[in-house]
């Protein structure tokens, strides 16, 4: 049987507890936002402060006249505004700035407890029995049990204070994820072992380092498949000589030394923070060697017909990880080129600057000028090296570079029905081809020894051919490093699948050009004159977009090679250790949509799954 009351409920419901709620309100209006006005700020909270007073005194006169039915509701109701009151007073606590440390911490979390903890059972007694206002009676029992949830939602709420006092007391992070640190590659092995000189490795680390462990097992399997490294161990405090003389000013430095060249890799000889550079070891290895093997190089990338390398030309300023090739420029950078634009305005209209070592045009999506493809020609007349991505979508045309390295470009794009990269689900799929034949040359020598079944991807490829020779002209020398599986097919009606008059067989998709030397290679005043021009075509733009080359390693091993085969370091050749996990890469679009579905699409989850709970729970309540 319920237990009732038959007195006004204004003692459990009514203007008491908006008092004391709109006290509160007031309180946090002077203290939040009326701070910066003295004036203002101190008549809002001393205002609030009269209310919260004045309320918890009528309650405690409410209590102690309450009869027998409403007597323990009234209670409940009086603790939750005493607590309000020692909320406030740690608030306000006399003496703030004397308290520091973790006490000052944790009067800051328990003066929020409290409070939540006394507000949230007078604001649900309050909703509780304004429910029965209407026919003038109050059920003590129900205010008693709204007061009681309160209390149970205050302290599940006050667990999150608490945990992230605790947080921030003993703030550690526990990192389980896979950890190893990269070995030698053979790109690293081969670089140092084509050096003139011997390269010393002098490791600068305290004697008993987690981070010198890991730093000495790379470089002593560097020294022992090259002879060329020379491993040293030295304590900067034991060594200081040394350490001056090589610029060495804390632990965890390693210092690569080739005669009067050196280069420093700085690492954290904290293991845990160690560990991202520790994944990439391999490659900072490779980016120092190759400085201290030689000055810097400069790389031009055409620019200016819509490439790959462009910059963002729509409002966003965003591009679709396939159509931007960002990871190029590292990759360059890493075998250290200094990477500048190529343009019209650049003066590609004129000639290429003498300083350029290496050329690329990466998938231009409009034509040349005729005064840029002259310039490009006579470029690689006189001995100089041109990568070349062609889109089978483009506009772009060889021109007279066509007839220089004796390639013709078949725009029909390539389809594979049977082996195929899924993206879409469904037709267009089939332009996603995947091959493994590979044929021997420098500028795919890692390619060349891959194990059956380790393939590369083509997003959107051509085809290649040969041209006849141009009369009057030695022929250059072509090598096809790359073709498709023999499944593949031109799609001529473009309707992705195999008809009528389309043939499958292995299509030519990348040729390495080696071209004549303009001279006889006896003028000592123009050294270029005695070699001859290098090229690299590829069939495919895209195999140089981010997202394939961040995704594929293939396709990464392909460009390295072939950029270094061009700049005459073909020696350099070979892959590049990592431990890096691939990260998950989406368009700023996406970066939002997967904000959103976490900040809100979650918590909405929870929620929802709660409230149809309550529904169903409420629904099976007898009557």
């Amino acid at each position: 049987m319920a237990i009732t009351m038959t007195t006004p409920p204004s003692r459990l419901v009514g203007w008491i507890n908006w008092s004391m709620l709109g006290g509160l309100l007031l309180l946090f209006i002077g203290e939040r936002v009326l701070a910066g006005s003295d004036t203002p700020r101190y008549a809002a909270a001393g205002l609030g402060l009269a209310y919260i007073v004045a309320a918890t005194i009528l309650r405690a006169r409410a209590a102690l006249l309450a009869p027998s039915g409403a007597k323990c509701a009234e209670r409940a109701l009086l603790a939750a505004s005493l607590g309000v009151i020692a909320a406030l007073f740690l608030y306000f606590r006399p003496g703030v700035g004397a308290v520091t440390g973790h006490t000052a911490d944790a009067l800051a979390v328990l003066w929020p407890i409290l409070l939540v903890c006394s507000v949230l059972p007078i604001l649900l007694a309050q909703l509780a029995g304004g429910r029965a206002r209407g026919g003038g009676r109050v059920e003590g029992l129900r205010v008693l049990e709204a007061s009681s949830g309160g209390l149970t939602i205050g302290l599940a709420l006050s667990l999150a204070f608490v945990v992230a006092w605790l947080a921030k007391a003993r703030d550690e992070k526990l990192d389980l994820s896979y950890f190893r640190t990269s070995r030698p590659g053979t790109a690293t092995v081969n670089m140092v072992s084509s050096l003139a000189e011997p390269l010393d490795v002098l490791l600068f680390f305290p004697q008993v380092n987690e981070v010198k462990d890991e730093v000495t097992s790379y470089f002593g399997e560097l020294a022992k498949r090259s002879s060329r490294a020379k491993l040293e161990e030295h304590d900067r405090m034991l060594s200081p000589k040394l350490a001056e003389e090589l610029k060495v000013r804390k632990d965890g430095v390693v210092v690569l030394r080739r005669g009067t060249q050196t280069e420093l890799i700085t690492l954290d000889t904290d293991l845990a923070k160690a560990r991202n550079s520790l994944r990439t070891l391999d490659e900072q290895v490779q980016k120092a060697v190759a400085k201290v093997a030689r000055s810097p190089r400069i790389a031009y990338l055409t620019v200016g017909h819509g490439e790959l390398n462009d910059p963002p030309a729509d409002a966003t300023g965003e591009r679709d990880l396939k159509a931007r090739a960002n990871l190029v420029k590292s990759l360059l950078e890493l075998l250290n080129y200094k990477v500048k634009d190529l343009g019209v305005t650049s003066g590609l209209g004129q000639a290429v600057p003498d300083d350029a070592q290496v050329v690329l045009a990466l998938g231009p999506a409009r034509a040349f000028l005729a005064e840029e493809l002259a310039a490009l020609d006579a470029y690689l007349a006189k001995g100089g090296a041109l990568l070349l991505a062609l889109d089978p979508e483009s506009k772009f045309e060889l021109g007279p570079l066509e007839a220089r390295v004796g390639v013709k470009f078949d725009r029909t794009q390539l389809v594979d029905d049977k082996v195929y990269l899924v993206d879409r689900r469904n037709p267009s799929d089939r332009r996603g081809i995947a091959t493994d034949k590979f044929s021997a040359h420098a500028s795919a020598t890692t390619l060349a020894r891959v194990r059956p079944g380790e393939g590369m991807a083509l997003l959107g490829a051509g085809s290649l051919s040969d041209l006849p020779a141009v009369t009057g002209q030695k022929p250059p020398k072509r090598t096809y490093t790359v073709r498709s599986l023999s499944s593949t097919f031109a799609d001529a009606d473009g309707d992705m699948a195999f008809g009528v008059g389309e043939k499958r067989t292995a299509y030519n998709l990348v040729v390495a050009v080696e071209l004549a030397a303009a001279g006889d290679g006896k003028d000592a005043k123009d050294p270029k004159t005695a070699k001859g021009g290098r090229a690299l075509v590829l069939a495919d733009a895209q195999l140089f977009s981010d997202y394939v080359l961040s995704q594929f390693e293939l396709n990464k091993v392909l460009v390295a090679d072939g950029v270094k085969w061009l700049g005459g370091e073909e020696a350099w050749a070979g892959d590049t250790k990592s431990e890096k996990d691939v990260e998950i890469q989406h368009t700023r679009k996406q970066d939002v949509a997967w904000f959103y579905t976490t900040i809100l699409g979650a918590p909405a989850l929870v929620l929802g799954g709660g409230l149809l709970a309550v529904h169903r729970r409420r629904k099976r309540r007898p009557a």
